[in-house]
């Protein structure tokens, strides 16, 4: 009977010490992740699902394309803007050029004076026009606007400085008009900026050049 109970309770601890061990092996230990409860972590490449990997990498091409796109609007804005460019600079060129020969050509010496004035404020607007538009070569004047100052220089004397103010009367009121318009509805933001920082020396200059025209010329000397 003894014999018997002895093999019985052998029996049950085994039992019990075999569900134990089985049971420490299906427990993690300490420190150890269960895979099963592990959760994918933001930022983890390890976790990351192919979905999310594929929206990140759409929004780095998204970043990407919206700083392209940006400059490539600047650029078409410019392109846009090239018209008033070749008209503000051959305008500008042809203005340089006439008033650099009346310097030594005109009678009064006012309009020396205004002349050289012309020639110093021309030649900067000139070279910004160059560039902010970015253009590698200056428009040539257009043919009548080259054979009016050819009629210009055929002048002498007091006749001369007359068709000087003339043609740079005319050649003023065109301008400011063109930068007038440009300063409103320039695409890109810099032509519209350089448009509108050139109108108070170009009414300067009509300003002075209508003042002579009235009889305010000194005699040459």
């Amino acid at each position: 009977m003894k014999t018997s109970l002895s093999i019985a309770s052998t029996v049950f601890m085994a039992g019990l010490a075999f569900a134990g061990l089985a049971q420490a092996q299906q427990t993690p230990t300490s420190g150890q992740a269960d895979p099963a409860r592990t959760e994918a972590r933001p930022g983890n490449a390890d976790s990351m699902t192919p979905d999310s990997m594929a929206a990140d990498r759409a929004g780095g091409r998204a970043m990407e394309s919206k700083g392209t796109d940006a400059g490539t609007a600047a650029k078409q804005a410019l392109a846009a803007d090239r018209m008033f460019y070749e008209k503000a600079l051959a305008s500008g060129h042809g203005e340089v050029e006439l008033s650099r020969y009346a310097t030594t050509h005109a009678q009064s010496r006012d309009v020396k004076t205004l002349a050289r004035r012309l020639v110093d404020h021309h030649t900067a607007l000139n070279k910004k026009l160059m560039t902010t538009s970015g253009l590698q070569a200056a428009p040539k004047p257009k043919p009548e606007d080259a054979k009016a100052a050819a009629e210009v220089k055929a002048n002498t004397g007091a006749a001369f400085d007359m068709a000087f103010l003339d043609h740079m009367a005319k050649g003023h009121a065109k301008s400011i008009a063109l930068y007038e318009a440009t300063g409103k509805q320039g695409k890109d933001a810099s032509t519209r900026q350089l448009a509108k920082t050139a109108l108070p020396t170009l009414r300067g200059h009509a300003k002075s050049i209508a003042a002579l025209q009235t009889g305010g010329m000194a005699p040459a000397r």
